[in-house]
C-alpha cells in the first residue's frame, strides 16, 4: 500500500502519514523509517494486542477523524477487508474496494 500512498503524494501533494495498531509499540518506534511517509501514528493500547474488529475501527477511526485526510489507503488483506467497512460505516467515507495494486481506498467528503 505504501507504494500506491507514494505515488498519489506526487500526483496530488500532500502529507503522507501511516497509522500503526497494536500493543507495545513503543520499542519498534525509533527503529520505523519509511520512504515517503511523512508521519507516523502508535496507536498502542492493551485492547489492540490481538486483532479484533470493534477496538481497532474505534482507534483508527478516531485517529482518521483527528488527522482528516483526503484519502485513506489500506492493504488488501483478510483484515483489511474485515476492517475497513466497519471504519467507512464509523466515519461516513465511501469505500471503494478492489483498486489498482489491490489496494482499499477511500475519498473523505470534499476530497480531492
Amino acid at each position: 500500500a505504501i507504494y500506491r500512498e507514494n505515488e498519489l503524494k506526487k500526483e496530488y501533494g500532500g502529507k503522507l502519514t501511516l497509522i500503526i495498531a497494536g500493543k507495545d509499540l513503543e520499542k519498534y518506534a525509533g527503529k520505523l523509517s519509511i520512504q515517503g511517509v511523512d508521519s507516523i501514528i502508535l496507536l498502542d493500547h492493551p485492547s489492540l494486542e490481538l486483532y479484533e474488529q470493534v477496538a481497532y475501527t474505534k482507534a483508527i477511526a478516531g485517529e482518521i477523524r483527528a488527522i482528516s485526510p483526503q484519502i485513506v489507503i489500506a492493504p488488501y488483506s483478510s483484515q483489511g477487508m474485515d476492517l475497513l467497512p466497519s471504519i467507512e460505516h464509523e466515519i461516513g467515507y465511501t469505500l471503494v474496494t478492489y483498486c489498482h495494486q489491490g489496494n482499499i481506498w477511500w475519498k473523505t467528503p470534499g476530497g480531492c
